[in-house]
């Protein structure tokens, strides 16, 4: 038996020197070549990257103040949702990112430790 309908969903993430459009029509084309007669490609939901708003006074003031190491993120986090919205945001917390949501994800009390004093610093003393 061969079906008469195919559903494949697809997340495309891209990174914020890449538009939404560009992002659209990379994924566009790569796919147009498998296309048949009838396909169809439906957009379900885009959400552009964002850059970390490490320039932020606040942000700024985070990193240089506890030597914070700035590293890009893979996948998709709400800091693009913030960011669409003018509000500043990184992600910033313990814990090895690749290793999130996997059975290997852990947390050590020192990195815990670390983020706690560095947020605490934050908010007693401003930037």
């Amino acid at each position: 038996m061969v079906p008469d309908e195919v559903q494949i969903e697809l997340a495309h993430r891209f990174a914020p020197d890449r538009s939404s459009d560009q992002a659209e029509q990379h994924v566009r084309n790569l796919l147009e070549p498998f296309l048949q007669d009838g396909d169809q490609v439906e957009l379900l939901d885009l959400s552009p990257a964002a850059y970390p708003a490490v320039d932020h006074p606040c942000i700024a003031a985070l990193i240089e103040r506890h030597d914070l190491g700035v590293l890009g993120k893979l996948g998709w986090t709400d800091v693009a949702r913030f960011a669409d919205r003018g509000v500043p945001a990184v992600n910033f917390g313990p814990g090895d990112s690749a290793l999130a949501h996997t059975a290997q994800e852990h947390l050590f009390g020192e990195s815990l430790a670390r983020t706690f004093a560095a947020l605490d610093d934050l908010l007693r003393f401003g930037p």
